[in-house]
C-alpha cells in the first residue's frame, strides 16, 4: 500500500467538518477542544446557540424552525444584512486562544482522507499574515453557529427533499418560489463568470463581479454592477460581497502560472479574502469553485467526494488548502469540484487542440488514447452551481460534477475530427519519454502544458456525480462529444476576433514550444 495515500475511507464515512484530513482537528482547533470538553457551539449569521452536550443536539432540543418570513426588498435585505454585522462580537471563537493561526499541511507531505496529520509538516496559510482561527469565526468543532429559531441543516435538508426543483432546465425560474437576490461573483469576467451572469440575468437576479481583466461583453456590461481588481485586496472584496445574498467564488490562478506563489496568493490568500469578507457581510451562502485536481491520479473509479486529496502540482495543492479554509469558515460554505469544463468561448489549451484540428494536423495522443477522461459543458456546472446555491440542503456539502455521457478520449477526439470534416488523425506516443520532454519544457517556461496536464491525460478520470444527483437534482445535458462539438463551432465561427495570448480561459494560450511541433505534424 502506498503510504501516502493511506486506506480509501469506507463508503459513506465522511471527515470531521474542522478538517479534510478525517480523524484529525487542525492544530488551531485542539486548544478549544481541550478547553470545551463536551461542550457545542454552533454559528450562523453572527448569532449564538450554546448547548451544553453534544448529545442535547443529537437529541433534537434545538428551536423550532421559524416560519418562512416575507421576501423584504433588496434595500431592506442590505440594511438588515449592514445591522447583523453590526452586531456580531469581535474576538475568538468560545475556546480558542486568540491569535492561534489556522494551519495547513505542508505540500511536501501527502494528502489522505485516512492519514493522520504530520504536525512537522505544517505551516501557516497566508503571504502576507497568519490567518487566524477567529478571523473565520471558527468554533471548536469547525462549524459555524447557528442563528435562533433554525433549524439543523441536515433537518432543512428533509423537508426540502419533496419541495419541486425550482432550477429545472427548460422553463424560466418561478418568482413565486425564488425571490430575487444579488449574487456576487468573484473571476466574474472569466469563462464561467460569463456564463453564470447570463443564467441569474435571465433568472431576474442581480448580479455583481469582480475581476482583473475587463467584462468585455457590451450585453452585460449594461446589466452587471461590474468591479475592477484583484481577489487579493480586501477592501475591493468587501465592496464585492457587501449586501449580497450568494457569493461564486469562482476567481483563480490556472496552473500555467509561473510560481507557486503567485498561485498560492490568488488560490489560497484570495478565498480567505472571500470567506471573511462573506461572513461580515452577513452572505447567506458562499459556493467555492474547487478542481477534480485535488484529487490528483487517483487508481480507483469513479472518484467519489470522500476519497483522498493528492493534489498534482501547484495548482492541486492549493485548491485543497482553499477548500480545507471552507470548511472551516463561519460563512455556510457548498464546495463544487468541477471536471474540465468546456463550451463557447473557452480557449485557453483547447484552442490549440481546435487549432490543430482545423488546419488537419496530427493529433498526438499520450498512450494509446483507451483511457475514459470525463469532461463537463459549461452550461451544465452552471446549473449545478445554482442549485448548490439554493438548496437547503447543500450547506457545507462537496460535489462532483461531470458528464454522465463521455467515452475513451480516442472515441471523443475521433467524433470531433469526423464533425470538423478535418483530415487530422491520432498519433499515439509513448507516455514516459513524452512525460520526460513536456517536463523539461515547462521547466523552461517554453510549454503551455503544465503538470497537472500532462500527468493526467493519459489516465482515467471520471468522478461519481450521483451525489450531486440525489440531492440536488442535477442532470447533465450534453455529452463529451456533444460538448466538445458545440465548442468548437464557436471556436470557428468566432476564431477572427480572438484576441491575443494569455493565461485564462478565455484566451488563446501561447503554443511555445509546440507551435515548432505543429510545424512537421
Amino acid at each position: 500500500m502506498d503510504r501516502c495515500r493511506g486506506p480509501a475511507p469506507e463508503r459513506g464515512e465522511r471527515p470531521l467538518p474542522g478538517d479534510p484530513i478525517r480523524g484529525e482537528l487542525p492544530r488551531a482547533l485542539e486548544a478549544a477542544e481541550r478547553a470545551l470538553g463536551p461542550c457545542v457551539e454552533v454559528a450562523i449569521d453572527g448569532h449564538e446557540l450554546a448547548a451544553s452536550s453534544e448529545q442535547e443536539l443529537q437529541d433534537g432540543n434545538v428551536p423550532a424552525k421559524a416560519p418562512a418570513p416575507q421576501c423584504p426588498a433588496p434595500e431592506e435585505r442590505a440594511a438588515e444584512r449592514s445591522q447583523r454585522a453590526s452586531r456580531r462580537r469581535p474576538g475568538t471563537a468560545v475556546g480558542m486562544k486568540a491569535g492561534a493561526p489556522l494551519e495547513r499541511r505542508n505540500a511536501a507531505r501527502c494528502r489522505s482522507a485516512g492519514n493522520p496529520v504530520d504536525r512537522a509538516a505544517v505551516e501557516p496559510v497566508g503571504a502576507e499574515g497568519d490567518l487566524e482561527a477567529r478571523d473565520l469565526g471558527i468554533d471548536a468543532g469547525g462549524r459555524g453557529r447557528r442563528g435562533e429559531g433554525e433549524t439543523d441543516e441536515n433537518e432543512q435538508a428533509d423537508d426540502a427533499s419533496h419541495d419541486p426543483d425550482p432550477f429545472r432546465r427548460g422553463r424560466p425560474t418561478p418568482p413565486v418560489t425564488v425571490s430575487r437576490m444579488l449574487w456576487a461573483i468573484s473571476g466574474g469576467a472569466g469563462f464561467l463568470g460569463l456564463h453564470l451572469s447570463r443564467r441569474l440575468l435571465g433568472a431576474g437576479h442581480d448580479v455583481r463581479s469582480l475581476d482583473v481583466a475587463p467584462l468585455d461583453e457590451p450585453e452585460l456590461e449594461r446589466s452587471v454592477h461590474e468591479l475592477r481588481g484583484d481577489i487579493r485586496d480586501e477592501a475591493r472584496v468587501r465592496e464585492l460581497v457587501a449586501g449580497a445574498d450568494v457569493v461564486v467564488h469562482a476567481a483563480a490562478a490556472l496552473p500555467i502560472q509561473a510560481s507557486r506563489e503567485s498561485i498560492r496568493s490568488v488560490n489560497v490568500t484570495g478565498t480567505e479574502n472571500v470567506l471573511r469578507a462573506a461572513r461580515d457581510a452577513g452572505v447567506r451562502r458562499v459556493v467555492f469553485i474547487s478542481s477534480t485536481a485535488v484529487y490528483g491520479v487517483p487508481e480507483k473509479h469513479p472518484i467519489e467526494e470522500d476519497d483522498p486529496l493528492v493534489g498534482v502540482g501547484w495548482y492541486g495543492e492549493s485548491k485543497i488548502d482553499a477548500e480545507a479554509l471552507c470548511r472551516v469558515a463561519a460563512v455556510e460554505t457548498t464546495i463544487v469540484r468541477p471536471k474540465t469544463f468546456i463550451g463557447p468561448e473557452r480557449l485557453g489549451v483547447f484552442e490549440i487542440l481546435f487549432d490543430w484540428i482545423r488546419e488537419g494536423r496530427r493529433i498526438y495522443v499520450l498512450g494509446r488514447g483507451n483511457n475514459r477522461y470525463q469532461l463537463l459543458a459549461v452550461e451544465d456546472l452552471v446549473d449545478a452551481i445554482v442549485r448548490a446555491a439554493e438548496s437547503p440542503a447543500a450547506g457545507r456539502e462537496t460535489f462532483n460534477v461531470g458528464a454522465t455521457e463521455f467515452g475513451s478520449v480516442r472515441d471523443d477526439l475521433g467524433a470531433l475530427i469526423a464533425h470538423a470534416g478535418s483530415s487530422s488523425r491520432l498519433q499515439p506516443v509513448p507516455v514516459k519519454p513524452a512525460e520526460v520532454a513536456l517536463r523539461a519544457l515547462e521547466l523552461l517556461h517554453v510549454s503551455p502544458l503544465a503538470e497537472w496536464h500532462y500527468k493526467t491525460a493519459h489516465k482515467d478520470s471520471f468522478v461519481d456525480v450521483s451525489k450531486a444527483q440525489r440531492m440536488l437534482g442535477w442532470q447533465p445535458r450534453l455529452s463529451n462529444e456533444a460538448a466538445l462539438t458545440e465548442t468548437y463551432d464557436w471556436y470557428l465561427a468566432n476564431r477572427g476576433r480572438v484576441g491575443g495570448a494569455g493565461v485564462t480561459h478565455r484566451v488563446p494560450w501561447n503554443q511555445q514550444a509546440l507551435g515548432l511541433l505543429k510545424r512537421i505534424s
